[in-house]
Parts: structure tokens; sequence; C-alpha cells
């Protein structure tokens, strides 16, 4: 039995290069392209490892935050620590070192604090900047950043007692 034309059609899949997006590496600066999908995956040049997933933070928080998605500190929340994000929009407490690749965003009841590193910077009327600022071109992580461990830490970790394992 033949196929009539509305049971059996030919799709194409559509361009490669259309489903992929480019990347810089915030580290060596090296530009490479990737599936538009890639959730996480490390440079080709460098090797260090990319997170490109977007974060919400809405609880107190204290370590090393590694993304090249968006940021966003919601209102009860505090980040303590160092950030490295394409986008950041605060209405929370932030603290530490920040760079963001793009743009920042404080909302009105944000209050910031520690050092500030940013492409370009939207403060609204009511919030709080009390950072050290470098607002331009392409700001780079610090160079101890490490390789970028993207970690939330609730608390800080206190050692476990240690408890010897006795099999009977």
């Amino acid at each position: 039995m033949p196929f009539g034309p509305r049971l059996f059609r030919i799709r194409a899949r559509g361009n490669r290069a259309a489903d992929g997006r480019a990347i810089t590496c915030p580290y060596c600066q090296h530009r490479f392209e990737t599936s538009g999908r890639a959730i996480s995956l490390a440079c080709p040049h460098c090797h260090r490892p990319l997170n490109l997933g977007s974060r919400t933070i809405d609880h107190d928080a204290a370590g090393d935050v590694a993304t090249l998605g968006p940021v966003r500190v919601t209102a009860s929340a505090t980040l303590a620590g160092r950030l490295l994000c394409n986008s950041l929009v605060s209405e929370g407490n932030l603290a530490g070192h920040t760079t963001v690749l793009g743009r920042v965003e404080l909302m009105p009841a944000s209050h910031t604090t520690g050092q500030l590193h940013a492409r370009s910077l939207h403060a609204h009327h009511g919030a709080t900047l009390h950072a050290t600022a470098a607002i331009g071109p392409a700001p780079r992580p610090p160079a101890d950043f490490g390789a970028a461990r993207s970690t939330l830490a609730t608390a800080p970790a206190t050692p476990r007692p240690f408890r010897p394992l006795i099999r009977r």
C-alpha cells in the first residue's frame, strides 16, 4: 500500500550552525561554538570546566558560584563569596567579589558590598552599592578563581566526628 501525501513527509532537520551558540571562555578568551542545548562543557583551549546553566539563589549561601548563564538573587537571599556569571539580577544581599561578563541589574531593595566588575550596570532607585566597581568592556575573573568550581554551600562544612566501623 503506497503512502499518501498526508501520511509520509520528509522534513529537514534544520541548519546545524543555527542550532549552536558562540561561547567565549572567561579565563583564556578563546572563542568557540557549542550546541544550543549544552549545559556544561570544558574549554577546548584551557580545559577549564564551564557551566552554561542559569541559577536562582533563593536562600543564604556562601562559597563560589561560576556559570556562564544568568544568575538571579532573590529578595530573601544572601550570597557571600565569589560570583562569576553572564548576567546578574540582584534583589537581595550580595557580598564578595562579583565578576559579570554582561549586565548587572540592582533592584530597589538590593544591597551589594565588596568588588564588582561588569560590562554594564543598571542600579534602580533605592539600590545600595558599597563596593569598588569597575564597569567597562571585557571584565576578567580573578586569577585565583581556580577551576571555576560551581558550589553553593548553605553552611560552612564542619568535620564529622570519627566513628569507627565495628562489624560483628
